[in-house]
Parts: structure tokens; C-alpha cells; sequence
């Protein structure tokens, strides 16, 4: 889980990017694609929702825009390079809004 702190009651737009990068796998096989977690409903192929969560004692002045995006893969099986993927969340919170959401996220190739 990830966890973003604000040390006062306006919140601000978040940016974020997790790269992990893997040099080497070995003895098995990754699975195909990376998710963020926790997946609550698959909507279609490559396609998912997941939840962010704003504190209720926290509100965005206006509209939150929230983008994370996590890559990871690529290394080595066998001598033969991996896929890398990304999964990706772009989601505009309106303004009041707080508790638990709902998002949707995507996979790619990447």
C-alpha cells in the first residue's frame, strides 16, 4: 500500500512513478502483467479497478487529479529478454470528495 502524508488540510494533486526493473529471473517464469493491488473487479482484458483513499478530514480545494503509474519487468529468462508492462491510474476526484474510491486502472506493454 501506498501512502501519501500532508501536513496540512488542502490537498494537492498527485504525481507518482514506480519503476521496478528486473536484471535476472530465475527458475521460473513471471506472471504476464503487474497490477496495483488490491484488484477489486476485472472490467476487461487489461483493464481493472482498484481504490484510492482520501482521508475525510482532508479535501482537495478543487478537483483532485491523481496519476500513479508503476512499470516494472523486463530481465532475463533463458537468455531471452521479458516484457516490460505498466499499469496506470488517471482519476479526477471532485472537489469534497473523500473516503474510499473506486478507480480504474489499465495494463499495457510497454
Amino acid at each position: 500500500m501506498l501512502a501519501f502524508q500532508n501536513r496540512n488540510n488542502n490537498l494537492t494533486d498527485i504525481w507518482v512513478h514506480f519503476e521496478r526493473y528486473e536484471e535476472t529471473i530465475e527458475g521460473t517464469r513471471r506472471l504476464p502483467k503487474e497490477h496495483l493491488s488490491p484488484v477489486i473487479e476485472r472490467t476487461a482484458d487489461d483493464h481493472y479497478t482498484t481504490v484510492i483513499f482520501v482521508d475525510e478530514g482532508i479535501s482537495p480545494p478543487g478537483e483532485l487529479r491523481v496519476s500513479l503509474r508503476l512499470t516494472a519487468g523486463g530481465g532475463l529468462f533463458h537468455g531471452m529478454g521479458q516484457d516490460t508492462y505498466r499499469t496506470e491510474v488517471r482519476e479526477t476526484v471532485p472537489a469534497g470528495t473523500g473516503g474510499r474510491i473506486i478507480v480504474d486502472a489499465t495494463v499495457e506493454k510497454y
